[in-house]
């Protein structure tokens, strides 16, 4: 009985292992991948220096109040989707192509944010296209909204991430 587990245990181990070493190696080549520095590198030239994802009710103080404050006084580029956004697109790939344009991406996290759908696309294009990057998305906690009214992954975003409350 104790060879048959040896016979089993012994090449499953050794599978497994070589399964995690080829996803480790994977994850890092997507890493370089998705790192905006490294396709800069590329050749792909970075337009902005945020993308600023936000849902219809936050617009005003989006434009008012963050624009006026990291445009006008700190001269950084922000990328507003009704502002800058690609007429004539469909959202997803707008929304792709936008975020890769960004060296990171600001959340303005409000009660109409959790809800809207196109908010929740941008918020998981974000999150795949800077993962592992911490450093480079923020998140806004624009009503202050608590712990418990957020979803499953802005709960995780809200932790491992820069985050203000406003």
């Amino acid at each position: 009985m104790a060879n048959f587990y040896r016979l089993i245990i012994l090449p499953s181990g050794c599978v497994l292992t070589s399964w995690i070493s080829l996803y480790i190696q994977y994850f890092c080549l997507f890493i370089k991948i998705t790192n905006p520095p490294y396709r800069k590198l590329k050749g792909n030239t970075l337009e902005y220096d945020a993308y600023v994802s936000y849902c219809y009710s936050a617009y005003d103080w989006v434009k008012n109040h963050l624009c006026e404050f990291l445009e006008k006084r700190h001269k950084y580029r922000l990328f507003l989707y009704n502002r800058d956004g690609f007429a004539g697109l469909e959202k997803n790939p707008a929304f792709k192509e936008s975020i890769s344009k960004c060296k990171k991406i600001i959340y303005v996290i409000s009660k109409d944010f959790i809800n809207d759908i196109d908010s929740n696309q941008e918020f998981t294009i974000g999150q795949q296209h800077f993962l592992g990057l911490q450093t480079r998305i923020i998140a806004i906690n624009f009503e202050g909204i608590r712990h418990t009214e957020q979803t499953c992954v802005l709960k995780q975003t809200y932790w491992t991430k820069i985050t203000l409350s406003g």
